[in-house]
């Protein structure tokens, strides 16, 4: 029989704790309802979130699901967005958010709230390249000469993908692109349609 709850974590303590909340709190949750919580606290970033949905699409695509974020998250939501919880939230407001997550009818799916995430990115195809150049650990000299392009281009490829990524630096879109090829040639696809 299949989980009504799973959890993406990082955290073992995390998915434990959430399991055992679940299992001593009293949800009203529809008997066909499931749902999927997806903790990002650990990388609270655009491309995180989207890379974790691609995952759990795969394995978990109608389910609904609910992302718990840091504080400090580059992600810009509402806080009275069902689908996110900030990791200060409290546990009646993580209790009422769960509860209409799972009850209502026409909330996003694991499926859908990837789509959302991954239009939102709006990289171009050219952004997509150069992604794919820095995700392979190439420099943007290597880059200029492989794209005949100048490195000042270049420059402003890259400062435009951490942009809308919402990635600090260079090193740091190196590290979080070069963990998610796979990620990244999925969103190459859905950006070429």
């Amino acid at each position: 029989m299949e989980k009504k709850i799973c959890i993406m974590s990082e955290c073992q303590f995390t998915r434990l704790a959430v399991l055992h909340f679940f299992d001593t709190v009293a949800l009203n949750i529809n008997s066909d309802a499931k749902l999927l919580i997806i903790d990002i606290r650990h990388d609270s970033s655009v491309i995180e979130l989207a890379s974790q949905l691609f995952l759990a699409v795969q394995k978990y695509p109608t389910r609904k699901c609910i992302n718990i974020i840091s504080n400090k998250s580059s992600i810009t939501v509402n806080r009275s967005d069902l689908n996110v919880i900030y990791e200060d939230e409290s546990l009646e407001e993580f209790i009422k958010k769960t509860n209409k997550v799972v009850n209502q009818k026409n909330y996003f799916s694991c499926a859908q709230l990837y789509l959302n995430t991954i239009n939102s990115i709006n990289l171009t195809a050219a952004q997509i390249k150069i992604a794919e150049e820095v995700a392979s650990g190439l420099s943007s000299m290597q880059i200029a000469k492989k794209h005949r392009l100048s490195v000042k281009t270049i420059y402003t490829h890259i400062s435009s993908i951490r942009e809308k990524l919402q990635i600090e630096t260079r090193h740091d879109l190196y590290l979080k692109l070069s963990k998610r090829k796979e990620f990244i040639k999925e969103l190459k696809k859905h950006i070429l349609q």
